[in-house]
């Protein structure tokens, strides 16, 4: 391989970026190591580490590499043949020489090598006894971060497909729904440091599909969605070549949202479980069962509530939300569905929807005044939702988190986004609620990662809090 004098020093401190990448990789493999000697046999128990490792260019969503590592604690007479490990005298950590075979096997080149931006990993380690796996006691041991997200989450636009709107074309690229749809992202740059001793999973989709689309979208409806172009364009608020067609549409984009749903339903079962769960996207509410609604396809809130009422019908499920969108799909739901209930506070400053709600004995709604100050806000939402929860005592609190800071008459920071999902989660863990929170933003136009950090944080602590109060009743 010929390159310059400058692409080889280029390339060095790559290699230099690899070697204090696989220290820091090793220090965090060691303190899971540690956790794992403080809780389990090491004369019973096996514990194999797996470590994916992927690079990824700028501006570019989709990974160029992805590399396994493995590591093992070993029995006598084990073959250590094949695997990747560093040996200072001992077994232990990994090897990241790997890597660099594996980048020429892949027929990387320099140039590839040289625009890549970032570099992440995790660890999945999993529990084995007697070579089977036996996770049920893993979780006996150690706390798992209910937060489901997935790679089916991402939305594929192929060319010939561009945002309404614009001019520009995507050009087979990968979009990212939302901040927390990254397991790396979440993990690596969200996660304090003091959470080492938490082990997280991420991709926590079911394998199988739970919700029926028809079970509360009309077949009407459903059949001209994915046949008619006109219609699909307004749906998706995405303007659709004639040349594109409607199927690679269906499992490109409108499959991404029925994941987005499945994990709406499937973070539910969690928090009913576990107390406390987040699904990285969803808060389709405004969805209604004739019509959808625009970059929303699909009602996740209600056909999650259809599907846990189908198996536990006097399951007490109370519906909050305090977005800029009004929950007409949820509403359609409540006038026949008397186990589910709804509070809102709209906060949209369009005059002629403000104060239209349902007339419902199971809907609470309000909107907030033109003259509302932030302070005011927060304890009518505090006063409100306190007064329903003692009212209704529900079983479980569906939250949707409108992150999209387009608040109708003052300005929203992350700091009253903070203040605001306290209130909510505050008031959740007070009363033993279990609570899940759906993170609702726009998929196309959501880039605010970096300032959102402290929001997520937050909400994370306020989950752990949750968490292991409710392991600590046991």
């Amino acid at each position: 391989m010929v390159c310059t004098k400058q692409e080889k020093e280029l390339l060095i401190a790559f290699d230099q970026k690899l070697l204090e990448i696989q220290r820091e990789m090793t220090a965090e493999y060691l303190s899971i190591k540690e956790l794992f000697k403080a809780n389990f046999d090491h004369d019973q128990n096996m514990i194999d580490t797996v470590c994916e490792v992927s690079f990824y260019m700028k501006d570019y969503e989709e990974e160029i590499l992805s590399v396994e590592l493995q590591d093992f604690y070993f029995e006598d007479g084990d073959d250590l043949s094949g695997i990747e490990l560093c040996c200072d005298g001992k077994l232990q950590g990994f090897d990241c020489s790997i890597i660099l075979t594996k980048m020429h096997s892949a027929s990387i080149t320099i140039e590839e090598i040289l625009s890549i931006d970032d570099i992440c990993w995790h660890f999945e380690p999993q529990l084995y006894y007697k070579k089977e796996k036996i996770s049920a006691a893993l979780n006996e041991k150690l706390i798992w971060m209910p937060i489901v997200s997935s790679d089916n989450y991402n939305i594929y636009l192929p060319k010939g497909v561009r945002e309404a709107g614009t001019f520009k074309d995507f050009d087979n690229m990968y979009i990212r729904n939302s901040f927390l749809t990254s397991w790396f992202d979440f993990e690596y740059k969200i996660l304090p440091k003091s959470y080492k001793n938490f082990i997280t999973r991420f991709r926590q989709t079911p394998t199988q599909s739970f919700i029926d689309l028809d079970s509360f979208h009309s077949k009407e409806y459903l059949s001209k969605l994915y046949k008619d172009y006109e219609f699909a364009q307004q749906t998706t608020g995405l303007m659709i070549s004639k040349y594109v067609p409607l199927n690679m549409i269906a499992r490109g984009i409108l499959d991404a949202y029925k994941a987005m749903c499945e994990g709406t339903l499937h973070a539910c079962k969690l928090a009913l479980e576990l107390g406390f769960a987040i699904n990285a996207r969803g808060g389709f509410e405004y969805s209604t069962k004739n019509s959808g609604a625009v970059r929303a396809p699909y009602n996740d809130i209600a056909l999650s509530v259809i599907k846990l009422h189908k198996d536990r019908p006097d399951l007490k499920i109370l519906y909050v939300n305090f977005g800029n969108k009004k929950s007409e799909g949820v509403f359609e739901l409540a006038k026949d569905d008397k186990s589910l209930w709804v509070y809102e506070i709209y906060s949209g400053c369009d005059r002629f929807f403000r104060d239209i709600f349902p007339n419902l004995d199971n809907v609470y709604c309000d909107s907030i005044l033109p003259n509302t100050t932030k302070e005011q806000y927060l304890q009518n939402i505090k006063d409100g939702l306190s007064k329903v929860i003692s009212n209704i005592k529900p079983d479980l609190i569906i939250y949707s988190s409108d992150v999209s800071m387009r608040f109708g008459y003052f300005a929203v920071d992350v700091n009253l986004l903070i203040e605001r999902d306290a209130v909510v989660t505050a008031l959740a863990r007070d009363n033993k609620t279990p609570l899940c929170v759906c993170i609702s933003s726009d998929p196309f136009q959501d880039t605010r990662h970096k300032e959102m950090v402290p929001f997520y944080k937050r909400l994370i602590e306020d989950m752990l809090c949750v968490i292991v109060q409710k392991r600590s009743e046991k």
